[in-house]
């Protein structure tokens, strides 16, 4: 994979991302507790309510153009204004300059972990897999559900779940559920920017997990995904390591998904 390609990764998150947090904050303009970024250099969305980093981070930071202190003492004065306790920043191996790690360090960051870039090349067709659970897609009547599957699997509290579901209905996102039964037992996402599909995010209920909920969402979502035109599928994990296993990564591999990058993430407390 070039460079040109890891470069449309990373803006196709960046995309997916802001849009979602737009609508939030658009259809919610007395909170303060959802605050983006948007600038040519980098984005960046802060919740400061909630201690997850994953709703307080920075993307695209040096993908189109090179990173300068400037940029950096930005993103602080982002983050301190918005009285986030902690925040950090995905780097992309292919950030300009090539010295981001070293701008970052000088300023008081530190390396946190590293997620993985994986990368699933789309074949012309996918058949269906046969299962007794059943995929549905989303609809805005289906937000509340959503939300609280979304919340639930991944143990977030109060509106971050209500922040994932409010871009259901928005262009380019398609959601679904997993129904057992009249059950909704399981909940998705996934964005498409041109020839790139990017699950999202993905969780089940813990005591319907083993049931084929996350084959059946990955099968899923890569037809729709080929219905709209995409070529490739994306998604990011945590790294596997020997001393930590992934096995969401190790799902990933089982299900044609490779490896495309690591992605060092850069920590900065207050």
């Amino acid at each position: 994979m070039d460079d040109k390609f890891l470069r449309k990764i990373e803006s196709a998150e960046w995309e997916q991302v802001s849009t979602a947090v737009k609508n939030y904050i658009h259809n919610h303009r007395s909170t303060k507790d959802v605050a983006l970024l948007d600038v040519e250099s980098f984005g960046a969305i802060a919740v400061p309510p909630l201690d997850v980093l994953g709703f307080n981070r920075v993307l695209d930071l040096g993908i189109n153009n090179p990173v300068s202190d400037h940029d950096v003492d930005a993103i602080l004065d982002f983050y301190r204004a918005n009285k986030v306790r902690r925040f950090f920043i995905n780097v992309s191996p292919v950030a300009m300059p090539g010295n981001v790690a070293e701008t970052l360090s000088a300023k008081g960051f530190r390396h946190y972990n590293n997620w993985a870039q994986m990368c699933y090349t789309l074949p012309a067709e996918i058949e269906p897999i046969s299962s007794e659970l059943e995929a549905r897609p989303a609809h805005s009547e289906d937000k509340e559900t959503f939300a609280y599957i979304i919340n639930r699997a991944f143990e977030w509290p109060g509106y971050a779940g209500e922040l994932v579901a409010a871009s259901i209905g928005l262009p380019n996102w398609i959601h679904f559920i997993i129904y057992e039964g009249a059950e909704p037992i399981s909940a998705a996402a996934m964005y498409t920017a041109g020839d790139i599909g990017s699950l999202v995010i993905g969780g089940t209920l813990e005591k319907h997990r083993g049931k084929g909920a996350q084959k059946l969402l990955i099968n899923y979502r890569s037809r729709k995904a080929i219905e709209a035109g995409c070529k490739y599928l994306v998604t990011e994990t945590a790294e596997d390591l020997p001393e930590r296993p992934s096995p969401s990564y190790r799902n990933m591999i089982k299900s044609g998904f490779e490896l495309a990058y690591i992605r060092p993430n850069w920590i900065y407390e207050f």
